[in-house]
């Protein structure tokens, strides 16, 4: 009986881990800064013109985010991929939680592993690489979960954000 305890509370296999940023820092020239700011006033003037006041607030809210979280250091995230699930950023995601996956690997400029779960809330989660092997990685993933080979490219919302540097 106490065995089984002390089985059932060891810690699962570990596969691979690896920590990423949450947030690529991008560097931005001053160019880049004037570009956003004319942006921002005219869309601010459209939305006053236009007497619409709701896309008013929304594009000042924005553009406060963006200083807020130019001035802030991305935090280093821990992804391990275990027996039991994931364990990204100290929550543990059950392999029966998680649908999909699939892999991006263009280095240097793009090297991602994403994850489609079952949640509304969660729904896509996106892990960089890193230097982590990505055949290691699909390879471990493979036992779990299924690779969605129809996707072969990053997300438009990561690729139009590497563009934009946002």
């Amino acid at each position: 009986m106490q065995q089984q305890q002390e089985e059932s509370s060891a810690a699962p296999k570990t596969f691979t881990s690896w920590t990423f940023l949450e947030f690529t820092p991008r560097v931005r020239s001053t160019t880049w800064y004037v570009v956003a700011g004319i942006v921002a006033a005219a869309l601010f003037a459209y939305a006053i013109a236009s007497h619409n006041v709701l896309f008013a607030l929304l594009v000042v809210m924005v553009a406060l985010v963006m200083l807020l979280n130019h001035r802030k250091q991305p935090q280093q995230i821990r992804i391990t991929l275990h027996e039991d699930g994931i364990d990204l950023a100290k929550r543990t995601i059950p392999w029966k939680d998680m649908s999909a996956f699939w892999l991006v690997y263009d280095p240097p400029h793009v090297k991602q592993l994403y994850l489609h779960t079952k949640s509304m809330l969660m729904g896509q989660i996106s892990v960089p690489l890193e230097n982590e092997n990505p055949v290691t990685v699909r390879a471990v993933l493979l036992k779990y979960i299924p690779e969605d080979t129809r996707k072969e490219n990053e997300t438009t919302t990561d690729a139009l954000g590497r563009w934009l540097k946002i």
